[in-house]
């Protein structure tokens, strides 16, 4: 509900005056600003909801001249025109009579002029007359609900009564620039009663306090008894203008004896001068009515200065808070509120002298004796009250609690330039101390300077050697009573003193500079010093000086890769590489301690220059010069060396997930992050004596270790590894873990097995001891032993209590075994990698031999055997035809023990430490662009240099794709509008599509027409479209397999023939008559189509159930199903064959180029493989940079499509892997 206040029922006239209204929400008050119009009979206030808390000009009420300066009224606006409401409520008037300040909060204050005040108090409406202006002048007549006091014209103090809380106060220190109305909300009821009042009775101090001007209730008038209307003001009879002085002169006058501008300031400043009245100034109101000062870092305020009668003042203003320079504001102003100000700039004079040291540094070492040089800033040099420096003095104390040595004090002095120079004698001082220095300036501030030294481990630690381009640096702090000062240098790396056999300097100062020395030759030096309390010596520096060509490093490109090396300096065992980007201006570091020769930096990519420089790390020298490199596009060497771990001297290691696992002997067993395999990092680590194998299974490690038994290790946490259980054995050699059954080949003493349910101990179920036991490999509840010169031992382990001895391969030694589905990988020695299959029977049979130096250890890694050959290094080993393995590469090594893959890298177990190899066991298609479709891309079909895309309910779009790599939308052709394209077929110039739910759309490729040919509904989903002669096969899920005839009297009809039904047709192909139908719950279908109007099933193979794409390449049949992809000869289409199988989860659609199988693998990307004569499968090249769920080979390049768009991969296939 909006509330309005009445002020007059006749007219308020006040010229050139502003109206304020205020409204009050809770504490916040929001002030209106309009002109008031001479003549006002009624005005109403904004509902209080409607105004915010210090409304802007632009939120103002819609009102003709609104503004917030005075001015004569140009326009008469009755507020009645403005707002207009009914309800009345009360308000509180304040009218200062002059341009004054005022408050409306205080309880009590005074005020020196003639000013009518009005409060809010429960009180009848009153008449009220009172002459604002001369006496004599025709008086106001204000009527309201109010009470009111009059203040006469001398200075009187008054009480007024405090104003209830909700009452909103004007804003303190409000400037008014006229005589103001306030009006001030308040909820209190309108009582309308007028009882008489003489208005020509003069007010008295003593009646001034409001609470007595209320009225009786016996007084109060009737509601009729009025005002009469000639008590009201005539509407001439105005204040007058005059009353309202506008200055024209200056304010007053203000001379300042102290302080001057620029000067400083200490503790406190002396304010003193003399004010004195503008001469211009009217008579009546000339003087000096007011002295303030402001510093804004002391308070945001002014602070008034007292005056004697003269206009002199003397002020002390205290500045112990402040610091920087400042301003100070001084203000003077006279009666009529005409102002003058001065701005004195003051400047910080407590700032303390600062402490500056040549030596000793700060936690820097001390030796025998100790130096102290330095100098002091005076930093009011030339400002004669303040500069020169009082005192200087030492404090030594140990920082050591329980230290016995003495506090040192004294005074220093100092030469005229502030310099000071003096010893402490640190013979009998032991541990920390520290050294406390302190200045006070003559200004009274003091300065401190405190540095924190060690002792050091020779009479002189402040002997330091710096080397250059042929030349040495030596320098050392001076040593206090030194005589003679020698220093001893050798250039062989032995150590110099004064019986050794280099070169002796006699006679030299700090700091000394040898010149013509060898750069690359490692550089020792000693200082001897003679002084009058003794000799002293320094410890032996050393460096090697360089040229920045003096190291000779190249950097050499290879895929993936740069190979840096560099010559090899006496002294320096470890080096700093440094590394930029040609775009980038500043070297940055790549590694900090490089052991050995070479570097290989395997963060690059191709396509971008890269720049290297070097320096030994622990030597000082410059930086080699820069030399640039650049990866390869494809690599030139099968294997490559990636990183040299030498930290460590692993056994044997296992790799799961992205840990390697290392038994490392007697230094313990170690976890490594290989989720960058080119550059492991040590995370955890166990110490453990004789580490030799270690096997992980879920959050636990099992360690064989030698006579000390095997371990049960917790490595839930990778950087804490901790030890559950120990169990010693004889020697245990190698392990496996299988939930509480532990598998122990316990060296000569055989085969033990334990449980290890109850963590706390090991208990042994039984034991084996018939033959050696060094290595283990469990399937199933076979157990295959690897027992030395004894050979293999197959094991029935279903009852682990009474293990039984099945099977025995001894024709050869056995140092390792590795088992993958039926295939047996064995380390023979001397004999190399045998592989041996399980046959129908159950029983072991060779299959093939390879011939290597030492095997002791076989891995598998896609189609590769890879092993760890002892001397011989590691070999990796093509099996894609198991019965004819073929050498694929070689790495060397000085003794290969054990071998783990992450991911290509093979992560070697070496006498010189952990070596990480890339395996280019295949290539690295590089991914070059994506575009994005207005559909969902899902089926490619590429025709010559146009790629047509099924986009789902984007339509099926063709683009220009002869140069693929500048695909972009400007290489769109065109679209057929469909709603869900998921394949497409191109015959006798018309596009088929397989249009999901909305069936089979056919449209003429040649024809702008955007209509449809034909259309055929169906069942389910319109999948997949195959053209057999006059037909055409619909693949749907609904309706099956659906036989179109294509054309009826040379006229397109899509008459549908025949429907052959199955459960979730996914896919079809077509040999001959024969037709091969994927059904994704059923498996594949074989059908006799020579009638297509009477097809008839042959046979249903539920072996290859999720099949999702059929096809065929000669007399073979690539079935893609969720397990893989299988290889059928279908010579016998009713009895197919199966060749081989490509073991992939993920596949999603697959095509071929040339003996090239393309497979798109949905988040694991693109996989290519080639097919040999015998139907084996070689992977060659991948992707794995992107997501496909299908693929388009075209030369060097392959289309991919990822469900947002397509894409282009540049194929990369190395070149021992092509044709």
């Amino acid at each position: 509900m909006k509330k309005r206040a009445l002020v007059s029922k006749k007219y308020l006239a006040l010229s050139g005056a502003l109206i304020l209204l205020i409204s009050c929400r809770e504490k916040e008050s929001t002030t209106t600003v309009f002109p008031v119009a001479e003549e006002i009979n009624e005005m109403v206030l904004p509902e209080k909801q409607e105004v915010s808390p210090f409304l802007e000009l632009s939120e103002l009420p819609d009102l003709p001249e609104a503004r917030t300066e005075t001015a004569p009224a140009e326009k008469i606006v009755p507020v009645s025109e403005l707002l207009q409401e009914e309800e009345a409520f009360e308000l509180t008037l304040l009218i200062p009579y002059h341009k004054k300040t005022f408050h409306a909060v205080p309880h009590e204050f005074a005020l020196e002029e003639r000013t009518l005040i009005a409060a809010n108090i429960p009180l009848p409406m009153i008449p009220l007359s009172y002459p604002l202006g001369e006496e004599d002048k025709e008086p106001v007549v204000i009527q309201k609900d109010m009470a009111l006091a009059v203040v006469p014209d001398k200075k009187e103090k008054i009480v007024a009564p405090p104003l209830e809380k909700t009452d909103p106060p004007l804003p303190p220190d409000t400037e008014a620039a006229d005589p103001i109305i306030a009006i001030l909300e308040d909820n209190k009821p309108k009582v309308k009663v007028i009882p008489e009042l003489e208005p020509e009775t003069p007010a008295s101090p003593e009646t001034d306090v409001i609470s007595e001007v209320f009225i009786e209730p016996e007084v109060a008038i009737e509601p009729e008894v009025a005002i009469e209307p000639e008590v009201a003001i005539e509407p001439e009879v105005a204040i007058e203008p005059e009353v309202a002085i506008e200055p024209g002169w200056p304010g007053p006058i203000l001379v300042l004896a102290s302080p001057l501008d620029n000067s400083y300031y200490r503790s406190s400043i002396l304010l003193k001068g003399q004010c004195s009245p503008q001469p211009e100034a009217p008579e009546e109101i000339r003087g000096v009515k007011t002295l303030s000062w402001r510093i804004d870092a002391l308070g945001d305020y002014d602070n008034s200065v007292f005056m004697e009668e003269d206009g002199s003042f003397e002020l002390d203003i205290f500045t112990s808070g402040l610091e920087g320079e400042h301003s100070l504001i001084l203000k003077v102003e006279d009666f009529a509120g005409v102002s003058e100000t001065q701005t004195i700039l003051l400047n910080d004079g407590n700032q303390a002298p600062r402490i500056t040291l040549d030596y000793p540094a700060a936690d820097g070492q001390f030796g025998s004796m100790l130096g102290v040089k330095g100098n002091i800033r005076d930093l009011y040099k030339g400002i004669e009250e303040l500069e020169g420096i009082k005192s200087f003095s030492y404090r030594l104390i140990s920082r050591d609690r329980d230290s016995v040595d003495p506090v040192l004090t004294g005074l220093v002095e100092i030469d005229s330039l502030n310099v000071f120079t003096f010893a402490l004698d640190m013979a009998e001082r032991s541990g920390r101390q520290s050294l406390y220095l302190e200045a006070e300036g003559n200004n009274a501030s003091v300065g401190t300077l405190d540095i924190d030294l060690s002792p050091g481990t020779s009479d002189i630690p402040s002997f330091t050697i710096k080397a250059q381009d042929g030349r040495i640096l030596l320098d050392w702090d001076p040593v206090p009573g030194s005589l003679e000062q020698t220093v001893f240098l050798t250039d062989d790396g032995s150590i110099p003193s004064d019986n050794s056999m280099g070169n002796s300097f006699p006679a030299v100062k700090s700091p000394l500079t040898l010149s013509g020395v060898q750069n690359g030759s490692h550089y020792r030096a000693r200082l001897r010093v003679d002084s009058e309390a003794g000799v002293y010596w320094s410890d032996v520096v050393e460096a090697v000086p360089l040229a920045p060509g003096t190291l000779e490093l190249t950097a050499e490109g290879r895929f993936e890769q740069i190979l840096l090396k560099w010559k090899s300096i006496p002294g320096a065992s470890a080096f700093r590489l440094y590394r930029r980007e040609e775009n980038e201006k500043d070297f940055t570091l790549l590694d900090d301690h490089v052991e050995g020769s070479e570097y290989v930096d395997a963060a690059v990519e191709f396509g971008r220059n890269y720049y290297y420089r070097i320096e030994p790390s622990a030597i000082t020298g410059p930086l080699s010069y820069e030399v640039p490199a650049a990866a390869l596009e494809a690599p030139s060497e099968k294997i490559t060396m990636s990183s040299h771990y030498r930290n460590i001297t692993p056994i044997r290691l296992t790799v799961e997930g992205e840990y390697a696992y290392v038994a490392a002997g007697d230094t313990g067993f170690y976890i490594m992050d290989v989720s960058t395999p080119q550059k492991p990092e040590e995370i955890g680590h166990l110490d453990m004596k004789g580490v030799k194998d270690v096997y992980i299974e879920g959050e636990y490690a099992y360690l064989a270790s030698g006579s000390r038994g095997f371990s049960l290790v917790n490595i839930s946490e990778p950087t804490r590894p901790f030890t559950v259980l120990t169990r010693v054995t004889d020697d245990a050699s190698g392990i496996i873990g299988q939930g509480n059954t532990v598998f122990v080949a316990d060296g000569e003493r055989g085969l033990q097995i334990f449980d290890i349910s109850r963590r706390q101990e090991a208990r042994r179920i039984s034991s084996f001891r018939d033959f050696p036991a060094y290595q283990l490999a469990l399937k199933g509840q076979k157990l295959y032993v690897a027992s030395g010169s004894q050979g293999l031992k197959v094991l029935d382990v279903s009852i682990l209590s009474s293990p039984i001895l099945i099977e025995n391969y001894d024709s050869t030694p056995v140092l390792d075994v590795f088992v993958r589905d039926n295939s047996f990988y064995l380390a023979c020695g001397e004999e190399g990698m045998i592989i041996l299959e399980e046959n129908s029977s159950g029983r072991l049979q060779e299959l093939s031999r390879f011939r290597s130096s030492n095997a002791r250890m076989v891995r598998l890694w896609e189609d590769y055997a890879m092993i760890a050959d002892g001397t011989g290094g590691m070999k990796a080993v093509d099996i894609s035809l198991p019965e004819r393995p073929q050498l694929f590469g070689s790495f060397p090594g000085n003794d290969t023990s054990s071998i783990a893959m992450a991911e290509d890298y093979a992560l070697i177990a070496d006498i010189s430490g952990l070596k990480v190899v890339r395996t280019y066991l295949y290539g690295q298609s590089v991914h070059e662009l994506s575009l994005s479709t207005a559909g969902k891309a899902y089926g490619l079909l590429l025709e010559g240099s146009n790629l047509w895309v099924a986009d789902r309910r984007g339509g099926v779009a063709q683009y220009d794709v002869s140069q693929p790599r500048t695909l972009s939308e400007e290489s769109l052709i065109r679209i057929f509008p469909s709603e869900f394209a998921e394949d497409i077929l191109l015959k006798d110039g018309l596009v088929f599509i397989a249009d999901g739910p909305a069936g089979i759309k056919v449209y003429d490729r040649n024809s702008s027409d955007s209509e449809a040919l034909a259309a055929v509904a169906v069942s389910g989903r319109a999948r997949r479209l195959l053209s057999y002669g006059e037909y055409l096969l619909a693949v749907t899920s609904g309706d099956g397999l659906l036989f179109l005839k294509e054309r009826e009297q040379g006229e397109l009809s899509l008459k549908m023939v025949k429907r052959y039904y199955s459960n979730d047709l996914r896919d079809a192909a077509f040999y001959g008559s024969y037709l091969f139908a994927g059904d994704y719950e059923e498996g594949l279908i074989i059908l006799d189509a020579e009638d297509v109007t009477s097809p008839i099933e042959l046979a249903r193979l539920s072996d290859y159930r999720g099949i999702r794409q059929l096809l065929l390449k000669e007399t073979v049949l690539y079935v893609l199903h969720k397990t893989g992809i299988s290889l059928l000869d279908i010579k016998n289409p009713e009895h197919p064959v199966l060749l081989s199988e490509i073991k992939t989860a993920e596949a999603e659609g697959m095509q071929f180029s040339g003996s090239l199988l393309y497979v798109a693998e949905g988040y694991r990307g693109i996989s290519i493989y080639r097919i040999n004569e015998q139907y084996s499968s070689l992977k060659v090249s991948d992707c794995e940079d992107i997501f496909a769920v299908d693929v388009a080979p075209s030369g060097a390049y392959a289309f991919y499509a990822d469900m947002d768009g397509i894409g282009v991969i540049n194929v990369l296939i190395p070149q021992w892997l092509q044709d």
